[in-house]
């Protein structure tokens, strides 16, 4: 039998018993051994990058989120580990309904362990992609919270009214949790939604535009000015649909704290001792930016240049 090493055949048994009892066998054929190391040797070198104190620990059945690691990691340290089992059970860790809603219909349902287990797979999704992991808790609750009140509705436990009044806080409180993460965390996202209401006409300008000075601000301290460029060119931001007047506004909102790509240009053409601008530097300007905000940054830049 091929010598398949002590480390191997324990990363088998623990992982892939069927192919461990065949590799076991008395008189096994080499080319089957050789079929199930090619088979398995991308899984069993992760597998060993993790330290062996670790790997005991598990009885070498290493959870998922350890082994991500180190596919990554070629110096998984111990410490390492031990913060990611933390945050694996901050994860678990779920809060009462009773410490989101107010509600006693809402805080009278009683979770399933299946729903429990959807939420965790959830909100840990949702943490891997940028998510606060109080916010990605409340939002995957709020889902399995829902399915549960209809089942209610369904077998008449509670009244269909009962049911609208309580889904309609569950989605009060996703707003309110969506709203305060993104003011807190991702301001530009904040910042294209204030515009896009202001777009649509559900907040006018007096209302909108201290909101979004402020938010503004909040991108440049935050240094998310790339973000920032980069959300706006996405569909959901709402940026491509904004009316002519509301790009030139929002174009000129970045203009005045120096955020993106226009003002890069034109913090050049202040450092410029030249009596023209040429037309290769604005057409350098910010991408989202519209033909007749084009215009307007023209304009700008030979105002700053007849100042000099």
């Amino acid at each position: 039998m091929v010598d398949t090493g002590k480390d191997f055949l324990t990363f088998l048994k623990a992982n892939y018993r069927n192919d461990y009892d065949k590799v076991s066998k008395d008189n096994v054929d080499d080319a089957l051994v050789n079929a199930v190391i090619t088979k398995h040797q991308a899984q069993f070198d992760v597998w060993k990058k993790v330290p062996e104190r670790i790997r005991d620990k598990y009885q070498g059945r290493i959870p998922d989120d350890i082994l991500e690691a180190a596919k990554t990691d070629n110096n998984l340290t111990i410490n390492e580990v031990h913060k990611i089992e933390e945050e694996r059970d901050a994860m678990l860790s779920m809060p009462s309904l009773a410490s989101i809603y107010d509600n006693p219909i809402i805080t009278g349902i009683v979770l399933s362990e299946v729903a429990k287990n959807r939420i965790a797979a959830k909100a840990q999704h949702m943490c891997k992609h940028g998510c606060s992991h109080k916010n990605a808790m409340i939002l995957a609750i709020s889902s399995e919270t829902q399915k549960a009140l209809q089942e209610e509705a369904n077998s008449g436990k509670i009244t269909e009214e009962s049911k609208k009044r309580a889904w309609k806080q569950i989605r009060d409180k996703q707003q309110e949790s969506l709203k305060k993460e993104y003011a807190d965390e991702q301001p530009e996202k904040m910042l294209a939604n204030i515009a896009k209401q202001l777009n649509r006409g559900k907040i006018d300008k007096k209302t909108a535009l201290p909101q979004m000075d402020v938010l503004m601000k909040k991108v440049k301290e935050m240094g998310r000015e790339q973000k920032l460029e980069a959300y706006l060119r996405l569909p959901q931001s709402g940026y491509n649909k904004f009316n002519e007047d509301n790009k030139i506004l929002f174009n000129e909102l970045m203009l005045s704290h120096e955020v993106g790509t226009v003002s890069k240009n034109l913090n050049k053409v202040r450092n410029m001792d030249t009596k023209y601008i040429p037309v290769t530097e604005a057409k350098t300007a910010y991408v989202p930016t519209s033909y007749k905000a084009f215009n307007q940054t023209k304009i700008i830049n030979s105002k700053i240049a007849q100042e000099r």
